[in-house]
């Protein structure tokens, strides 16, 4: 008896809390349709049409950007084979990626460009470092991630060392993947290198195309929400006259960029990821977990980019608490990095290094 009316007052309270939800989605949908009227009276229709913008100077870039990341993953697998220092690897690869970004704020003006170029340029670039320390990992562990990961909180760093016999015996025996097999982990949707991975047995390309139909309504959406909502909002914050038209267009803005963020998670995470999956019959398509019901930042930033999320465990964050730092310190340099690339490719796309990417992160 006790049990069935905890049950029922617990049904209650829910119900209590439903009808709340249900009324701040009413007054969230009427205040979206009031500031979409109000954008309207103002500015009038200011889409343009798709890449009208784009200039050849923009296409050039792209050439150069795109041969500057094929040399950059080539240059990545002949090194692991020449090379056997990992500092070594790591600051030639972080040169190629500067290089990159310089070429992007010299020669791309299209933001939509530049943005696309940098996410793809910098995805590169952590996969060819999960590449370097898998194979850094072996020779060291005797085991590369999975094995490292596993051994995490069981064995310390001294323990570890190439020195033992055993070590030694499975890094002579063990053989670096083809070029075919590290091209094939340049294409899927993973930024952690592995010797194996679960493949599809076949590709269903109605539901490839189902999602390349959905990922490029999305862009549009963001096209138009860029050019009609989130544009005009950055010009009038900075044609503030006073507080209160400042607050007034920063919460404008708030609204575009919330729209925005939901758009881009969906066709980034949800469209693309699974298309590239597909198409490439990688298996794994747990690229976020429920962050819509998270209940903190720190729980928000580990769900809503699973590929991100497990490159920063493998390369960094287990790591540093094997060499004895704490998890605080460690989550710590891990938003302290985060902040960093977020920084490096809004505002090397926007043209714009103000530090407030990195300070909205960090902080």
């Amino acid at each position: 008896m006790e049990g069935s009316k905890i049950l029922v007052n617990k049904n209650i309270k829910k119900r209590k809390i439903d009808g709340l939800k249900n009324l701040s989605i009413i007054i969230s949908f009427i205040a979206c349709i009031r500031f979409m009227f109000a954008n309207y009276k103002k500015h009038g229709i200011l889409i343009t049409l798709p890449l009208q913008s784009l200039l050849f100077k923009d296409i050039q870039g792209l050439f150069y950007i795109l041969i500057m990341n094929f040399f950059k993953c080539l240059f990545a697998f002949c090194n692991e084979y020449y090379f056997n220092n990992l500092i070594f690897k790591v600051i030639f690869l972080l040169s190629f990626e500067i290089f990159i970004g310089y070429l992007n704020v010299k020669y791309i003006q299209n933001v939509y460009f530049s943005l696309s170029l940098l996410i793809l340029s910098v995805s590169f670039l952590m996969k060819t470092i999960s590449f370097h320390i898998y194979f850094y990992r072996i020779l060291t562990f005797g085991g590369g991630n999975e094995k490292f990961n596993d051994a995490s909180k069981k064995v310390t760093h001294k323990t570890c060392s190439i020195e033992n016999t055993k070590t030694k015996h499975f890094a002579s025996k063990y053989t670096k993947p083809s070029f075919s097999y590290y091209l094939y982990f340049i294409c899927i949707p993973t930024l952690c290198f592995r010797k194996k991975y679960k493949i599809r047995k076949n590709r269903n390309w109605i539901s490839i195309l189902n999602l390349f139909l959905k990922f490029l309504i999305s862009i549009l959406l963001i096209m138009f929400i860029m050019d009609q909502y989130a544009v005009p909002c950055i010009y009038n914050i900075e044609n503030s006259r006073d507080i209160i038209s400042l607050i007034e267009n920063v919460l404008d803005l708030s609204i575009s960029t919330t729209f925005l963020w939901l758009i881009f998670f969906y066709s980034c995470f949800y469209c693309f990821l699974n298309i590239l999956a597909r198409i490439t019959k990688y298996k794994n398509d747990k690229f976020y977990k429920k962050w819509w019901n998270v209940s903190s930042i720190r729980q928000f930033w580990s769900c809503w980019n699973i590929p991100v999320h497990e490159w920063f465990k493998e390369v960094v964050y287990i790591p540093l608490v094997q060499n004895n730092y704490s998890k605080s310190h460690a989550s710590c340099f891990i938003f302290f990095l985060s902040a960093i690339l977020h920084e490096y490719v809004i505002g090397a796309s926007t043209k714009m290094f103000k530090g407030w990417i990195f300070l909205s992160i960090f902080s």
